[in-house]
């Protein structure tokens, strides 16, 4: 029987396939405690790489001073774009499942969420409408992006008008919690047939010289 090596090899290669692991979710809590200054999310965090990304411990920003408090979904601590700069998450491979998403300083702020394998764009979300709150009361929005096999997330946030000229801060930074994300890992079932497939291919090449 002749051997379709091309035919073999694509077939190996579906092989190779990911199987995402439990769903990591990052609430910022167990990073180096703060007292009042914010600070940088140093890069190995969650396994990610970090970059213009900082975080705060919201505690310290009661009594209606930002969106910090109401962006806070879990325990005290926060994330958010320092400086209001373009801020990125990368890593070799993930799934980045959802985050709850407020603004810090603006009512009706909005962040663009990119998604790249590559350096190619494989997803575009804009959040709209995320609104600065004077109270305690949530106002984070939970948005479930769904963007699968990526390596990088760009974060972008523009727009809104500065809610209280008489609160200490403002710009477009913008508030995050609960980063939740898979990383994607081969299944040791598929690593033991793509070799096969290997030796398959190799052993047809050998067969046919």
């Amino acid at each position: 029987m002749k051997l379709n090596l091309k035919a073999l090899t694509i077939l190996t290669l579906g092989l190779w396939v990911t199987q995402s692991a439990n769903a990591t979710v990052l609430t910022f809590d167990d990073l180096t405690p703060l007292t009042a200054s914010p600070s940088t999310i140093a890069n190995s965090y969650g396994g990610l790489n970090w970059t213009d990304m900082g975080y705060l411990n919201s505690s310290h920003y009661s009594g209606g001073t930002s969106g910090y408090v109401g962006g806070t979904v879990f325990g005290d601590y926060v994330a958010f774009n320092e400086f209001a700069r373009v801020a990125t998450v990368s890593d070799g491979l993930f799934d980045f499942n959802s985050a709850y998403l407020a603004s810090a300083w603006n009512d009706n702020l909005s962040v663009t969420v990119q998604g790249f394998l590559g350096g190619t764009e494989l997803y575009n979300v804009t959040v709209n409408n995320l609104q600065y709150s004077q109270t305690q009361g949530a106002t984070a929005t939970l948005v479930n992006f769904d963007f699968l096999g990526i390596d990088s997330l760009v974060f972008t946030s523009f727009g809104g008008t500065d809610a209280d000229a008489n609160d200490g801060g403002g710009g477009t930074h913008f508030v995050m919690d609960n980063f939740t994300f898979n990383a994607t890992v081969p299944e040791p079932a598929t690593l033991a047939l793509l070799s096969l497939g290997l030796f398959g291919i190799g052993a047809a090449r050998r067969f046919r010289k």
